[in-house]
């Protein structure tokens, strides 16, 4: 719906952006009100320089930008760190801050399909391999693989003292939510 050709103009415009700002500043000389608005623009406009994840760096930056405690939720698949290098910066983090781990799983990558040779190709890396899905041999490593990357991911959590949930992309995340709210 319009507000008109009066709103449209360049001087309606000005005022309103000239609104923002002093209300902006008013309420950032008030105690105890934080604005990241910049650092969350800045990481909306981000483009990233490599497809890598490197939680670790994030972590960092984190414990290093954000001066008074906050809580900080860390949403990842935790796929592709380096497991003591990630431990660590989770528990530098944490002693600062009430690091909350959200693990995000796709049940579709949990195991295999039978498809017979298939061409993976890792997102991140950009590195492909060729597997034969079609034997029942390699099918087992894969998810055991893939079981023992989800158990060594909740054990650095655990030993990191943060608390986590799992959350699956094909079931709703409320409940588990929740859940971790109440343990909390």
């Amino acid at each position: 719906r319009s507000k008109g050709p009066a709103m449209w103009s360049p001087r309606a415009q000005n005022d309103r952006m000239r609104f923002a700002e002093e209300w902006r500043l008013a309420l950032e000389q008030r105690p105890n009100v934080d604005f990241w608005q910049d650092m969350v623009s800045e990481l909306i406009e981000l483009k990233p320089t490599s497809k890598q994840t490197d939680i670790s760096e994030a972590l960092r930056h984190f414990t290093n930008t954000i001066k008074k405690r906050s809580i900080g939720f860390l949403l990842s698949d935790f796929g592709s760190n380096d497991s003591e290098t990630l431990e660590k910066s989770l528990k530098i983090a944490n002693n600062r801050h009430d690091i909350i781990g959200l693990n995000i799983v796709d049940k579709s990558e949990e195991d295999l399909p039978n498809v017979g040779f298939v061409r993976l190709k890792d997102a991140e890396t950009g590195r492909t391999k060729w597997l034969n899905s079609g034997s029942k041999k390699v099918r087992k490593e894969y998810r055991m693989t893939r079981l023992k990357k989800d158990e060594q991911t909740k054990n650095i959590l655990r030993r990191s003292g943060v608390d986590f949930a799992t959350l699956y992309t094909n079931e709703p995340y409320v409940k588990p939510l929740i859940d971790l709210f109440k343990k909390r």
